[in-house]
């Protein structure tokens, strides 16, 4: 794999993201297991995203800029009050990705970007971080909302240890269980 640095670093990038009022963010419910509970688990709202997950990669070619080794890889799922949403994702937000996945059958596009170690903040379990922000232009299920999710920020900047769910972060445990005290 090919790793091309983004021209932003990630706390940056996240930051653009968030700031952009064209943009929305996927929210859905999620149910999160507590161990103190047998049943009874509480859902919360979070973003409509997988990630970040450890992946590997080994090297296709024989170029300089070729790596291979863990990866951290996470997929968010945006939708956008401009028509050509990736395209003015691209000329406006965070340049060109590192490479840009076809329309699917539901009118999105993925834009990838890559970000080195030395683009994120310090972490437990350093690899590059590949981002995929997938651009929807159909709704389903999925509620949206425009402006800053602190999720984002959380899920993205702070890698979680090797085989560590995002889930079992400290502030979604918290949340779940402050929803679980409103019942």
């Amino acid at each position: 794999m090919i790793i091309r640095p983004c021209s932003y670093d990630l706390a940056t990038a996240v930051q653009r993201i968030e700031e952009d009022r064209r943009i929305a963010f996927g929210i859905i419910k999620d149910t999160i297991f507590l161990p103190e509970l047998e049943e009874g688990w509480p859902e919360i709202d979070h973003l409509n995203m997988t990630g970040p997950t450890r992946a590997y990669v080994r090297r296709k070619g024989k170029n300089e800029h070729d790596y291979t080794g863990p990866i951290w890889v996470s997929e968010i799922r945006l939708f956008s009050r401009v028509v050509g949403a990736s395209e003015y994702f691209r000329e406006q937000v965070l340049g060109e990705p590192s490479r840009i996945l076809p329309d699917g059958v539901w009118t999105r596009r993925s834009l990838r970007y890559d970000f080195s170690v030395d683009q994120q903040p310090e972490q437990e379990s350093p690899a590059p971080h590949i981002v995929y922000l997938e651009f929807r232009g159909k709704v389903g299920s999925s509620r949206r909302v425009f402006g800053s999710i602190g999720d984002l920020r959380d899920r993205i900047l702070r890698t979680p240890r090797l085989y560590k769910h995002w889930f079992d972060a400290p502030n979604v445990v918290a949340l779940t269980r402050a929803e679980l005290t409103k019942e």
